[in-house]
């Protein structure tokens, strides 16, 4: 089995450090800059196309474009190096099996968007994601270059170090957010986030508002990543040499230093967490925790005593501030995430050239426009059995008396040079107007574009539940169906967005979303593997981890945490469940998933180098 080689054997005067440092430069870059880099971005989104978007095809990137640039320059620095160390032979000699399934996701991923009917969006990326099948493949490929790339303890080391200076950074633009101030806005760091090319025209003009997100774009990604980072500077931190820190004078400052600038990331990340309010990611960190029993429980079921004693303590705490502190707060979690199942008034609204049907109460109320001379239309309604239902007043505006019409008003003018009315019910308006081009009945959109209405399909277990885990329910229900279309490939990398059903307005209004709501991911990392790549290529992916979660396990429970790159390969298994957990209602994105491959890889290297130690 291949081992470390130790630092005080010898293996310093093995390789320079500048060869070392020129090695691992492209994972330091992804630990320590990359989830830091913030550039405006004008561009042409190229979905104006579509019936469902916006006529205004220019938006402004932050925080996504300038990171997958970044990525994918050193993804062709990692294969270059790759290439170079294999001819000379300088590979790390592993035969990682681990690999194989990697190999398949990838390939799945690349068939899907290369055979993808939106090919342009997956090898350039979409607005809102920027997430591209290069990006992807960027993924995979960290993982093969810690596999091979990755030597010894010092590697680890320095890699660790490199990972820290960027929670340092982003710890501290956490607090100067926390407290209103945002250092993206002081003078200086502004400037180098607009191109030179744009600093004369969006001088002064550049302005990010001051809610908490650190450079990560959005609160829940700042909560993904402080779950995979908190178990890591938690076993730092734990992380003592006892025969080392009494050595030498010197060696005990360095050590107690060293312990100290642990422990304010620790707390810095366990601030970030908070403040973030991430529900997803507080609840994916504790599960992490609680497997850390279940992994040790040959080392717990030994010390029987001390177990069952600290299980009793835990308990009274439970029960002496359960009642008041626990109860509470886990029963507003609950019904934040589970609310209760909703019925809806407004069911459903269809269209055909005989008028427009809405559902309203279990009751169906059709309007119908008809010309009764040139130029001059009038608007009808009728019941579900087809008789005339009278309106209260009818000039401008159409209204009922009868229950339970008369939650419904008309306003015939004209809309867009046609002919429209404006159905108004539940304070909100739909416009609708027969265009003698088009057949039927057509809305008038938010955007000021006229679409014709579709059945939407939708995973039925879940109507009345849209409004689940922060409005997924929705999502998911409109997302599932879509996986009958990628049994084998899927849509394309960043290609959830031209397959998701974004003409379905009322099911939008119904889940509390704006009418005018633009949905970019699924917020699932498995549903967006599988809608994106295909089932086969999701299958691979949990085979992959699965493979990574069987190997941690047997080998953790048996053997000693007791020194370095065993706390470390610890830690980075547990941030790797909680990245896994927190994947159930989140996506993957660039701001956050390189860290996830980037520590996958380091967890899988330690998982092969570190001797097998049973008790």
């Amino acid at each position: 089995m291949n081992t470390f080689v130790s630092q005080d054997s010898g293996q310093k005067s093995s390789s320079s450090i500048i060869e070392v440092l020129l090695r691992l430069f492209p994972l330091m870059f992804i630990l320590a800059i990359l989830p830091l880099i913030v550039r405006v971005y004008p561009f042409y989104t190229n979905l104006s196309q579509f019936s469902w978007y916006s006529t205004e095809d220019v938006l402004t990137d932050f925080f996504l474009h300038g990171k997958s640039i970044a990525l994918n320059i050193m993804g062709i620095y990692m294969l270059v190096m790759l290439s170079a160390y294999a001819l000379v032979g300088k590979l790390a000699d592993r035969k990682p099996w681990i690999l194989i399934p990697l190999a398949v996701f990838a390939a799945f991923a690349f068939a899907s968007s290369l055979l993808s009917a939106y090919r342009s969006f997956a090898f350039e990326g979409i607005a809102e994601s920027f997430e591209s099948i290069w990006t992807i493949l960027c993924y995979c490929l960290i993982v093969v270059y810690c596999c091979y790339m990755v030597h010894s303890q010092r590697d680890i080391r320095i890699l660790l170090y490199s990972f820290s200076f960027g929670v340092f950074i982003l710890t501290v633009i956490g607090y100067m957010q926390a407290y209103g101030i945002n250092p993206l806005n002081i003078p200086w760091i502004n400037v180098l986030t607009i191109p030179t090319q744009y600093r004369e025209a969006l001088s002064n003009s550049v302005t990010y508002d001051d809610s908490f997100y650190l450079t990560l774009y959005n609160p829940n990604y700042v909560g993904v990543y402080m779950a995979m980072t908190i178990p890591v500077m938690f076993f730092l931190l734990a992380d003592f040499n006892k025969e080392r820190f009494f050595s030498s004078p010197k060696t005990t400052i360095l050590m107690i230093l060293n312990k100290v600038i642990y422990f304010v990331l620790f707390i810095g990340s366990l601030f970030c967490m908070y403040t973030s309010g991430s529900d997803a990611g507080m609840l994916a960190l504790c599960a992490a925790f609680l497997f850390i029993p279940i992994i040790l429980y040959r080392r717990l079921w030994k010390h029987k005593r001390i177990t069952f004693g600290a299980i009793a303590v835990v308990a009274a705490v439970l029960i002496i501030f359960g009642r008041s502190h626990v109860v509470p707060a886990a029963e507003a979690l609950v019904k934040k995430i589970l609310p209760p199942t909703t019925a809806y008034n407004l069911s459903d609204i269809r269209t055909d050239e005989n008028g427009v049907t809405f559902t309203y109460k279990d009751v169906d109320i059709t309007f119908r426009m008809w010309e009764y001379e040139e130029n001059f239309w009038i608007i009808d309604a009728f019941d579900e059995n087809g008789a005339p239902i009278p309106f209260s007043e009818a000039t401008i505006i159409y209204n009922f008396a009868e229950e339970p019409y008369s939650d419904f008003s008309v306003l015939y003018a004209p809309v867009d040079n046609r002919l429209a009315m404006t159905i108004s019910v539940e304070n909100t308006d739909w416009i609708f107007s027969c265009y003698k081009d088009a057949g039927n009945y057509q809305l008038y959109n938010c955007y000021g574009k006229w679409v014709n209405l579709s059945k939407i399909e939708r995973f039925t277990p879940l109507d009345g539940k849209e409004r689940l885990i922060s409005q997924r329910g929705y999502i998911w229900s409109r997302t599932i169906p879509l996986l009958k279309q990628t049994a084998v490939l899927g849509a394309g990398a960043d290609c959830f967005t031209l397959v998701f059903p974004q003409h379905d307005y009322l099911g939008r209004v119904q889940a509390g979303y704006n009418i005018n709501s633009f949905f970019s991911k699924p917020h699932s990392l498995y549903l967006q593997m599988a809608v994106q790549f295909g089932i086969p290529a999701l299958l691979a992916f949990l085979v992959f981890f699965g493979m990574y979660f069987v190997e941690s396990f047997r080998l953790y429970s048996k053997i000693k945490i007791n020194c370095f790159e065993v706390k470390i390969g610890f830690a980075i298994f547990l941030a790797m469940i909680a990245y896994m957990i927190t994947g159930i209602t989140n996506d993957s994105m660039i701001v956050v998933s390189p860290l996830f491959w980037t520590l996958m890889g380091m967890g899988i290297t330690l998982n092969q180098i570190i001797p097998s130690k049973p008790e």
